[in-house]
């Protein structure tokens, strides 16, 4: 929530010849920007409201008042508060009057007493008559919860916010002639009413600054109001000013002075303040502006500042310390966001989900996923453990955490697990008092220790990092679960296969007390939502929906391609490396494509955290480009100690160098390159790998055998560890010789085969299956929903790989040397000619502007082609011997169906699933192809493609890219495709379904929907029921 506070000070109104008379109309319009974002105003006159406090000066205020009150709603219709104090000129003074005051005046200032009898402030505030009655007229709209006529306070309860004004009457002593440190006010009388008086924004106001008052009861005054007060407004010396006072003990307070609004001998001065807060967010604005001959101007505005918090004017017992709540917002990673300058962890933390460990993992248990948001409120345990890689988000987790809970009421504490070196409750409890001082504040120590266990939170990052064996880490923990109902732990991944872990479960183990969890990359869905927070920063409010899904499409579609098969951890610290990089437009090495630079920029990221000379990273590189290559020579995925030694000698005397091996192999652990466990090496991460072998083939490529190699692994891209690596190569080569490979090695997959064109002729009889061109029903339903659910599918579909996968090994013989004709079984060419196309697209699409126009084409066209011959290697196998699949298919629906379902009507079934089972393959070969080559920066090849293969295959192909790049569907050209098609069952069910797959994806509106399923015959409905291709939804 946001409030605005318009100070208004020493406006001076007379009964007549008022300056401010021609200016007041003009007030609101300066400020309308600002009353635009906000929810209640508060008008503070912070003294001065009349020139000499006669009766018919508070009439014209009120005027006034009102006037400024009405012009402000035609802007913005919202609450309005005026809160006001009295200054000097607000008194009347009476000459007969004045000389028994100023008698009793001299008495207390000879005196110096805090103790006066309410009679003698009552006579004194005589001269105020008029200013009270002026007072209680807006009083009435905002009751003082505390009243007298030295003070009093507001209360406001603002959504779940509460908001006070503490006012004080620094003018009951006034005189004419005042003169500094002649002033004073009995502050002692009402602090322990200011120490109690908590809201989570309070602003005292007092008409006199501090120098007014002498020096004993300034001091005084000084001490109780900023050790009570967020803001502190006053007026006076006709001069506005900003200030903040930090006393280094956690006390903060911000002094804001009034200018003059009018000044009796300058006409033409007139100025005033606007502070604009935002209450969630603890950040303020400040404004300043001043009259500039016929409206006011804004002579000064702040930058979003946050405003520091008091400890004691805190509402709860407990507060978050400044610096540890910063530690806390922090996420972790210096962040360069282009709409915002600060990016806090809330901005863009997503709970990522975690499989459950078991205890002792079996081959036929399907594992379990928790998303950690379920954990946070201990409805599922109360105990925990997360485990993870360095970089998975464990602390990140800890940190949101600890603000849910203590927002839930909660009284978390973080510790970091390094420091606990002692087993012993006593000792932990010393260090878990000197950490909450730490967080919160010594001053609240003692009332947490009072505080029942059960609202303590024990949260320990960093577990493994304890410097106490697995005999004394389980004791202590045992120790801690004695006391405390709720912990929570965090340790690396490879804690798993400590002993603790691993022991037997009875009663006293470990796994009797913790859940145990661990955190997974961000699946499909929440990649998705990641960068659509990212994409959110700053624009939610001014981008359109279209514009949004745009710019999230095109920064998923470069994260997917980079995280690749599990290339690179799809964890938020790499995922916001490649996001920034997408947003700065950085140039790079053109020697790389732009996802080369993409994986070189990760790499030198981890290189960052290691102290290395600038003059020493070639050297480094070109280790690991070695170590890179002998592992993949050798066929190996690990090395032991013994190994890596005997490497790392050979490349010292290779390269005549004098590297340390400790040093060397020590710098390769803490940038991830590598990662040790028992004494075994192994790559870290699939990218490093990948990318370094790729860069040693690049350095090499003139070379004969490394040529050999590079031609082998183009033939066999169906093998995920070829694919990977050639996919590096072109990301970090341009040579001419890795695209006539590719492309040689294209021409041969189904090379006996003609590409499918889908004409009448080719597929006339898998349209005489079905009797009508299939019904299709589109379901107008939300797309950001469907979207959702296709991810869910593909997670989904992408667990279940995993659980059945194997664990990396090495690539066997006869995986090399199956012969491509003979052996390769009629899936493995299916893969291998659409991994084919998906690499020569990424190459098209990554060096579009500088491959000629020529040999583009060449590219492109096979890329298609070698798709179709796939398509129709398929789709003529099946047509070749329809017969006997229909066979085998009624064989199978005859054993599910009942015995009164006829003959007929189950023929009817297996030509509909036939040929729905046909339409599928082709779809699913169309949208391969197309969403491989689709870049709007190849319309040219595409269209001359489409000129020289007029086939229909070909213009579905380059309508399912059309309609997903440019992310409308160009109705004519469809109704145009439409005509030819119609009287082909097959490819027109093909455009229908291509048409229905991009509405559930792009937003369109009504009209145009309706327009189009019209035009192709679609219904629409509310529930989808899509009869052809509802197994590919």
């Amino acid at each position: 929530m946001q409030i605005g506070i318009l100070q208004l000070s020493d406006i001076h109104l007379k009964s007549d010849k008022n300056s401010f008379k021609y200016k007041v109309e003009k007030l609101h319009a300066v400020i309308q920007d600002e009353l635009l974002a906000i929810s209640h105003l508060f008008i503070a006159i912070s003294g001065d409201t009349a020139f000499s406090g006669k009766s018919e000066e508070y009439a014209l205020a009120n005027e006034y008042l009102e006037e400024i009150k009405s012009n402000i709603k035609r802007v913005k219709n919202l609450p309005i508060s005026v809160i006001t104090i009295p200054g000097n000129h607000d008194c009347y003074f009476d000459e007969q009057a004045q000389t028994v005051r100023t008698v009793i005046l001299n008495s207390i200032k000879s005196n110096n007493t805090d103790v006066i009898d309410p009679s003698i402030i009552e006579q004194l505030c005589v001269p105020q008559k008029h200013y009270f009655e002026f007072a209680h007229k807006h009083e009435l709209e905002n009751q003082p919860v505390i009243t007298d006529q030295l003070f009093k306070s507001f209360s406001f309860q603002l959504e779940n916010y509460h908001v006070i004004f503490n006012c004080f009457n620094s003018s009951w002593i006034s005189e004419r002639k005042e003169v500094p440190s002649t002033l004073f006010f009995p502050i002692e009388n009402y602090e322990s009413v200011l120490k109690k008086n908590k809201g989570d924004l309070v602003i005292s106001m007092m008409h006199h600054p501090l120098n007014w008052y002498p020096p004993v009861n300034s001091r005084k005054i000084k001490e109780v109001l900023e050790e009570t007060s967020d803001v502190i407004l006053t007026g006076h010396e006709h001069v506005s000013t900003f200030t903040k006072k930090d006393n280094m003990q956690g006390q903060i307070t911000e002094y804001i002075e009034g200018s003059v609004l009018q000044e009796s001998n300058n006409p033409n001065k007139s100025e005033f303040n606007f502070i604009r807060i935002n209450l969630l967010d603890r950040i303020q604005q400040l404004f300043q502006f001043s009259w500039k001959e016929k409206y006011y101007l804004q002579i000064y505005c702040s930058e979003w500042i946050k405003y520091d918090r008091s400890q004691g004017n805190e509402i709860k017992d407990f507060q978050i310390n400044n610096d540890f709540s910063a530690y806390l917002n922090d996420p972790g990673i210096t962040i360069n966001h282009p709409r915002k300058t600060k990016v806090i962890l809330s901005d863009i933390y997503i709970y990522p989900d975690s499989k459950v460990v078991q205890l002792h993992e079996k081959a036929d248990r399907l594992t379990q996923y928790v998303n950690l948001k379920e954990l946070i409120d201990f409805k599922k345990t109360n105990k925990y453990l997360i485990l993870g890689s360095e970089k998975s988000g464990k602390t990140t987790y800890c940190k949101t955490l600890y603000n849910h809970l203590f927002k839930k009421g909660y009284m978390p504490v973080l510790l970091d697990g390094s420091k606990i070196n002692k087993s012993n409750l006593n000792d932990f409890q010393q260090l878990l008092y000197k950490t909450f001082i730490d967080q919160y504040s010594k001053d609240s120590l003692e009332l947490f220790k009072q505080l029942p266990n059960d609202l303590k939170v024990i949260i320990i990052d960093d577990l493994d990092k304890t410097k106490l064996n697995t005999k004394f880490t389980f004791e202590f923990l045992k120790n801690i679960s004695s006391i405390y109902k709720y912990i929570v732990l965090t340790c690396d991944e490879l804690f798993k296969f400590s002993d603790l872990m691993n022991e037997h479960e009875n009663e006293d183990s470990f796994h009797s007390h913790y859940e145990r969890f661990e955190i997974m990359e961000l699946g499909f869905l929440l990649r998705t939502q990641f960068v659509e927070k990212w994409n959110c920063i700053g624009q939610l409010e001014t981008a359109t929906e279209a514009e949004l899904q745009k710019n999230h499409d095109k920064a998923t579609e470069t994260i997917n391609i980079i995280i690749g098969n599990n290339y690179v951890p799809a964890f938020p610290f790499f995922l916001l490396v490649i996001l920034q990089t997408i947003e700065s437009n950085v140039p790079h090495n053109l020697k790389e494509s732009s996802y080369g630079y993409y994986y070189d920029l990760l790499i030198l990221q981890s290189l960052s955290k290691i102290n290395m000379k600038h003059e020493e990273i070639d050297a480094f590189y070109n280790c690991i480009t070695e170590l890179a290559y002998r592992f993949f020579h050798q066929n190996i995925i690990e090395m032991a100690e013994d190994e890596m030694k005997d490497f790392h000698k050979w490349f010292t005397v290779e390269y005549d160098l004098t590297y340390d091996f400790e040093k060397n192999i020590t710098r390769m652990v803490e940038a991830n390159i590598v990662e040790k466990f028992n004494g075994i090496y192994r790559f870290k991460y699939k990218y490093v790998y990948y990318y370094f072998v790729a860069k040693y083939l690049s350095n090499s490529i003139t070379e004969l055998a490394i040529r050999e190699k590079i031609s082998l692994m183009c033939s066999k891209v169906h093998i995920e560890e070829f694919a990977n690596i050639i996919m590096f190569l072109t990301h970090l080569s341009k040579d001419p010789f890795i695209l006539n490979e590719l492309f040689s090695h294209a021409q041969k997959i189904f090379a006996d085969t003609v590409p499918a064109n889908l004409e009448n002729d080719e597929v006339s009889a898998l349209n005489s299956l079905v009797e009508e061109v299939p019904k299709m029903v589109y379901e107008n339903i939300e797309v950001k929903k469907h979207r959702e659910d296709r991810l869910k599918l593909k997670d989904d579909l992408d667990r279940s790989k995993k659980e059945v996968a194997a664990t990396s090994k090495p690539i066997t013989e006869d995986e090399i040397d199956e012969d491509d004709d003979s052996e390769m079984d009629f899936a493995a060419q299916m893969n291998l000619g659409f991994k084919t196309v998906e690499i020569i697209g990424q190459i098209l699409k990554s060096y579009y502007g500088s491959i000629k126009a020529d040999e583009k084409y060449i590219l492109c066209e096979e890329a298609y082609m070698v798709g179709l011959r796939s398509l129709n290697y398929f789709l003529s196998t099946l047509n070749s011997d329809i017969e006997a699949f229909s066979s085998h298919l009624q064989g199978i629906l005859e054993q599910r169906l009942t015995k009164e379902t006829e003959k007929a009507e189950i023929e009817k079934q297996v030509r509909r699933l036939l040929f729905s089972l046909c339409c599928g393959i082709s779809f699913q070969s169309i949208k391969r192809i197309s969403d491989s080559m689709g870049s709007e920066n190849l319309y040219e090849t595409f269209k001359k493609i489409t000129l020289s293969h007029p086939t229909t295959a070909v213009k579905l192909i380059e309508i399912s890219i059309k309609i997903d790049q440019s992310r409308t569907i160009p109705y004519y050209e469809l109704k145009r495709l439409k005509t030819e098609l119609e009287n082909n069952v097959m490819a027109y069910s093909l455009l229908r379904a291509l048409v229905i797959n991009h509405l559930y994806m792009f937003d369109a509106n009504y009209k145009e929907k309706q327009q189009i399923c019209d035009l192709l015959g679609i219904s629409m409905k509310n529930q989808r029921s899509i009869e052809l291709l509802s197994p590919l939804k």
